[in-house]
């Protein structure tokens, strides 16, 4: 299996997946908005890999995910569907880039 990023990894449901990664010996990169709080929660973890990002930020997407073969997206409450669609989008060169239609979630 290649790297996973847990995007999210600081709420509830994003320690349990990390959790279950390091029971398995998984390495993983941990990706959130607050450096702080990835350190306090993942520091002492060395399978863990801490990464920032902006979800406003396609740079600040595509570099949190550089090297990332699989992609666990966490949202909080305030991440909505056009954040999710932003983020399926950066990963895509300009002319194969899905437009926004479809990448719409939950409609």
């Amino acid at each position: 299996m290649g790297k996973i990023a847990l995007f999210g990894a600081a709420g509830a449901i994003g320690q349990s997946i990390a959790d279950a990664l390091r029971a398995e010996g998984t390495s993983n990169r941990v990706v959130g908005r607050s450096r702080s709080a990835l350190e306090t929660e993942y520091g002492a973890d060395p399978l863990a890999e801490v990464a920032t990002w902006n979800p406003d930020d396609e740079a600040s997407i595509r570099e949190a995910a550089s090297g990332i073969e699989t992609i666990v997206y966490l949202p909080g409450p305030e991440l909505t569907p056009d954040v999710a669609a932003q983020i399926i989008r950066s990963f895509y060169p300009g002319d194969k880039r899905p437009d926004e239609a479809q990448t719409r979630f939950g409609e």
